[in-house]
């Protein structure tokens, strides 16, 4: 049974480290893009962690954070028979924002932190004859672990033996690193997507609050896509994600297969096999360990040209999305050009702006009319101009983001198509560099 047991969990152990190199490769070939140019899709940020509604309390730490993640563990039996087990999970329920310099995106974080920002042992009370003899433990005012179990675990503050917390949580500012599914944040299905048991006065309020300017909505969320299986939120930078991952994966896989070929080795050996039986079992190890390797190997071949495959993917889509804004800008031009001229009877500037916007749309119209208002204010005070002009300031900021974000997926993808063995990969598949995206003014 033991054998069994230990080429189970090494079974495990292997099939996850294949996940954790998934996730790693995803990391290192995605190009992390600006808060403004997420589109949906497989997106990666960098920045400052936020709160998009309040201030929260960590359980165990008291602290001030914006997320938390608290897992309370309860020790039972003795000897070979003691174990451990979850008994109860606190964690937050908002989504948080990551800012950077562009703007913000909303992150829905799920325990998938990389590191452990706190963690506790205590024993919260003696039970039984150890209780007879050695007396309840007296618990002082600044006992934080029976303190935190006592208002969110009632049942386990006075438990008889071993309890362990582990705590995580984001506070405001902290740099924070995600990569996960992109897509189109809708706040009136917020709470069905994010906290089914939230009330509607909560979410109305936030709305409102969006719409006065107080809270600016994001137009993109990053959540956990379980049939990606790419999703990762670490409290650090983009290379303490893929160093965790890494030897999370390096040991998983490579472990693993030692761990199952020891398992089957122990377990025939409990039968007791003798003569051809024996040899029989011994290969039947050796292939078994053999067939994990290759295939590990196997799926290294398959990762990289999938990666390359996932570059250029990701190259077009960035091309079409700022194909799919310029259009934008494009039909905005026409709208703006209309209000303009109710006010062009005496203006010959404005005279002049129009007719650039009818000539040339893509390029100097855009830039024309953003400045229009600091020379107009009669213009500026429009109810219609002026909601016009914003949208296209924005839609400028976002063409800006989604342009660098285009070049740095080429310089990405070229860089990996020079490089061995990707080089080689690139040759038989036919793959060619491509070219930046130049603008011209």
């Amino acid at each position: 049974m033991t054998g069994l047991i230990a080429a189970g969990i090494g079974a495990a152990a292997y099939f996850h480290g294949l996940g954790r190199y998934n996730l790693k490769r995803a990391i290192e070939q995605t190009p992390t893009s600006k808060a403004v140019a997420v589109a949906p899709g497989i997106a990666e940020v960098n920045g400052k962690a936020r709160r998009f509604r309040g201030l929260l309390t960590s359980p165990l730490d008291r602290q001030d954070c914006i997320y938390f993640h608290t897992d309370i563990y309860a020790w039972s039996g003795s000897g070979k028979h003691r174990k451990r087990s979850r008994v109860a999970t606190l964690e937050s329920p908002d989504p948080i924002l990551i800012e950077d310099d562009t703007g913000s995106v909303l992150v829905h974080v799920r325990k998938d932190m990389l590191r452990k920002d706190t963690g506790a042992s205590e024993t919260p009370g003696r039970g039984g004859i150890a209780g007879f003899f050695l007396g309840q433990k007296e618990h002082g005012p600044n006992d934080r672990v029976y303190q935190m179990l006592a208002q969110y675990a009632p049942k386990y503050a006075n438990y008889g033996d071993r309890i362990d917390v582990d705590e995580t949580y984001v506070k405001e500012g902290d740099p924070l690193y995600c990569i996960g599914t992109a897509t189109e944040y809708l706040p009136e299905v917020e709470k069905e997507v994010l906290d089914p048991d939230a009330k509607d006065d909560v979410y109305e309020s936030v709305a409102t609050d969006a719409r006065k300017g107080v809270v600016e909505a994001p137009r993109m969320i990053i959540r956990n896509d379980s049939s990606r299986r790419i999703y990762c939120v670490s409290d650090g930078t983009e290379r303490d994600a893929v160093n965790a991952v890494g030897w999370d994966a390096l040991f998983s896989a490579w472990g693993g297969p030692l761990l199952v070929g020891i398992g089957l080795f122990v377990l025939f050996a409990q039968l007791d096999l003798g003569g051809w039986m024996a040899a029989v079992a011994v290969a039947i190890v050796v292939m078994v360990v053999f067939a994990l390797y290759a295939w590990l190997a196997l799926s290294g071949l398959l990762w990289l040209y999938n990666g390359l495959v996932a570059l250029r993917t990701g190259v077009d889509r960035a091309r079409a999305n700022i194909d799919a804004m310029l259009q934008k800008r494009a039909d905005l031009i026409p709208q703006l050009v209309e209000v303009t001229k109710a006010y062009a009877a005496h203006e010959t500037g404005l005279f002049e702006t129009i007719a650039v916007a009818r000539s040339d749309p893509a390029t100097r119209a855009s830039a024309s009319f953003i400045a229009l208002e600091e020379k107009y204010p009669d213009l500026k005070a429009s109810e219609t101009f002026l909601p016009l002009q914003q949208t296209l300031a924005k839609l400028e900021e976002h063409i800006a983001a989604s342009r660098i974000y285009y070049n740095d997926s080429v310089e990405l993808y070229n860089a990996k198509i020079g490089k061995i063995p990707y080089n080689l990969i690139a040759a038989a598949a036919n793959m060619r560099p491509i070219p930046y995206y130049e603008f011209k003014a």
